[in-house]
């Protein structure tokens, strides 16, 4: 599963407004920080690399598969709408799937992820056996923030606008808590390999990966009481912690403390965030040392990977 943003959200979950009133700011010199650790809690929180899994305002992305599983379980809960599936036919083609193949379950369900089934007397079409064959638009988000939600980011801002540099204070996680959802990846023939081959491939150690996941860093799927991850999980989560510096607005407040000026995340001041990037960081430098083909130095045992096969059509 691959996943791209096509609309971001036209509206922010908190409003400068609400954030000023809840730091009890009036004046304007400080909106621009302000702003800043807005958005840090937001990414803190939101979409596929956030603490929720969840979408927070309405945002519309591009789900990738190889091919059409037996159900399509779309992430970032609370649907709205699957606007299109489009798809690559044996001939190579791009095709656009009829909403009458397909139905929806769980949409608008703000207490579970949705999924698209076939409709009744239907079938998937067969794909062309290329990678990301199937695009499924989707819309998702609230309308209204929830406000445990919403207190949440404001525990965030405020605390960050007090102590600049500080982690999440211990309140924000007891009030997302019984929000969060699971991330879970929509079968593909995407090849799976456990925590510990994972370790082994890119020379960390058992727990920095399982910490990867319980902070819902790295793509993982279940499979009975086994943690399995898509091959390709890593590479992407690398991609995702590349370190630029620090905003010059921000500097004085999410970089104090630091002893240098040297680059950090763009993150936010959140402590996860700046260890992963850390991590991303050394996990790059390991792999750019080793051989150019990627391939394990001779004698080092190779990881063993669980192919997935999608469903096959029914006659």
């Amino acid at each position: 599963m691959n996943l791209k943003l096509v609309t971001p959200p036209a509206t922010v979950p908190l409003s400068l407004g609400e954030a000023k009133e809840h730091c009890r700011v009036d004046a304007d010199d400080s909106d621009q920080l302000l702003v800043a650790l807005i958005a840090a809690a937001v990414q803190h929180i939101d979409g596929p690399t956030g603490r929720l899994g969840r979408a927070l305002a309405i945002q519309t992305w591009d789900m990738r598969l190889d091919c059409f599983p037996t159900e399509i379980t779309l992430p970032l809960p609370p649907l709205r709408s699957v606007d299109q599936i489009t798809y690559v036919d044996t001939a190579g083609a791009a095709q656009t799937l009829s909403s009458s193949v397909y139905r929806v379950i769980g949409l608008g369900d703000e207490g579970r992820r949705a999924s698209i089934v076939e409709a009744y007397d239907q079938t998937w079409p067969t794909t062309r056996a290329v990678r990301e064959a199937v695009t499924v638009r989707f819309t998702a988000g609230y309308t209204i923030i929830p406000e445990p939600i919403k207190q949440a980011m404001k525990l965030m801002v405020g605390h960050w606008y007090d102590n600049p540099g500080a982690p999440a204070p211990e309140a924000v996680a007891a009030l997302l808590a019984p929000w969060r959802v699971e991330l879970v990846l929509t079968m593909t023939d995407e090849r799976l390999e456990t925590t510990k081959q994972l370790a082994a491939r890119v020379g960390l150690s058992d727990r920095q990966v399982r910490h990867l996941i319980q902070t819902r860093q790295l793509e993982h799927v279940m499979i009975g009481q086994r943690v399995h991850i898509p091959l390709g999980a890593f590479a992407r989560f690398l991609e995702a912690n590349k370190v630029t510096p620090c905003q010059d607005e921000t500097r004085d407040h999410a970089c104090a403390g630091s002893k240098s000026e040297a680059a950090t995340t763009s993150h936010g001041p959140s402590e996860d965030a700046a260890a992963s990037a850390r991590l991303a960081r050394q996990t790059a430098n390991k792999l750019k040392s080793r051989s150019p083909s990627g391939c394990k130095a001779e004698g080092e045992p190779r990881g063993h990977v669980i192919p997935l096969t999608c469903s096959s059509p029914r006659s």
